[in-house]
């Protein structure tokens, strides 16, 4: 889970012409604050919080068509991601696959997934889905994979593939829930961990599963899906999958302390789990706590103790700081990510904001050639 609520969790990259030009705009006007508060100090004292940054920005910048852009840029992400077409898996055209010639690519992609080499793994992952495309399992390590690197869209496409392949595989039917909800596709979240407890030999008997229970139609699905996990943790009660499901749909349903719980209770059975110290820590960023982004920074540490080459948590850790408004740290997780996996291209749009807010305009010509390895003399990563 990456921190997808959090006041400046930075959305994602641009997706079209129109969305470049509004975050050209935006960095032009970024920049021209950034000269104006020049005079009066300290940059990072001058904003609380982000309601008084937009304030400012709408105010003395004023954004196309009198809107603020952050939230007009969210609000569009938002509609692309939820109504998104389900494109199929897309491989890199023209790319010569080394492990295409592989017989044994898709156990080899899994020994290099549990090393941590992640992007060799999704080679030999999708070498393995070219050679074999029945085989559920290697679709479902490779969205997995991707997850893990910090890029849902590939990961989903992954796992829809795994599902469609096997409908009942029930570890990819969980995956592509979560990952789901990364992504805000919320209804395909629900449906998907529905079919999770359907599937699962121990929950399948839960009231609303069956096509022929009676269920209160007036029950928003959210609230209807947690309740059917909630009976799931009742009649499981040591199953570390659905507290991580339910603390998943807790964040959807912005009950933070409820989701928080639900991590501790599968850390405690797993405490071995890096990718939920790393929701946790999403978790905690995005409550309203004062303390939330600083317990977050904690678990991603964790996180990364366990796992020292997973993105999403170096990418969330780089956005905790930002949020800190720490953005020399920032920028150095956010290479530090690009550096792990260069296919993460929307962490170069975090750097160039938290560049921004440095006054770090010397570096642009650097960022615009988006090879982290110009930046090693200016940060340590």
């Amino acid at each position: 889970m990456a921190e997808r609520f959090q006041g400046l969790g930075m959305p994602p990259p641009p997706q079209d012409k129109d969305d470049e030009q509004l975050f050209a705009q935006y960095m032009q006007n970024l920049k021209l604050y950034n000269d104006e508060m020049e005079k009066f100090g300290n940059l990072d004292s001058n904003f609380h919080n982000e309601e008084d940054l937009n304030n400012f920005l709408a105010a003395d910048f004023p954004m196309p068509e009198d809107i603020n852009w952050t939230s007009k840029f969210w609000n569009e992400q938002m509609r692309n991601m939820l109504h998104a077409e389900r494109d199929p898996y897309k491989f890199e055209p023209g790319f010569a696959n080394p492990f295409l010639d592989k017989p044994d690519s898709f156990e080899r992609g899994k020994e290099l997934f549990h090393q941590g080499t992640l992007g060799e793994a999704v080679l030999a992952f999708e070498a393995a889905v070219q050679q074999d495309p029945n085989n559920s399992d290697a679709w479902r390590f490779l969205g997995t994979a991707h997850a893990f690197n910090d890029q849902d869209k590939m990961a989903i496409g992954a796992l829809r593939q795994a599902v469609q392949t096997d409908p009942e595989n029930i570890e990819a039917l969980l995956d592509l829930g979560v990952s789901c909800t990364n992504e805000l596709a919320q209804n395909e979240a629900m449906s998907t961990l529905k079919n999770w407890l359907r599937m699962h030999p121990e929950y399948r008997e839960i009231h609303g599963l069956s096509e022929g229970d009676v269920i209160d139609q007036g029950i928003p699905e959210l609230e209807r899906v947690i309740t059917m996990f909630v009976r799931a943790s009742e009649i499981q009660n040591s199953d570390p999958d659905v507290f991580v499901v339910l603390g998943v749909l807790y964040n959807l349903s912005r009950d933070f302390d409820k989701a928080e719980k639900a991590f501790d209770r599968a850390l405690e059975l797993d405490p071995s789990d890096f990718s939920v110290w790393n929701k946790l820590g999403a978790t905690q960023a995005n409550s309203p706590k004062p303390s939330g982004s600083k317990d977050a920074i904690a678990c991603y540490r964790r996180a990364l103790e366990l796992k020292p080459n997973y993105v999403r948590a170096w990418v969330n850790m780089g956005i905790s700081y930002a949020n800190r408004r720490m953005h020399d740290l920032a920028a150095k997780y956010y290479l530090k990510a690009l550096s792990l996996n260069a296919q993460a291209t929307h962490v170069w749009t975090y750097l160039e904001t938290a560049l921004a807010w440095m006054n770090r305009s010397d570096l642009e010509a650097k960022l615009q050639q988006r090879n982290v390895e110009l930046f090693r003399e200016e940060f340590k990563f």
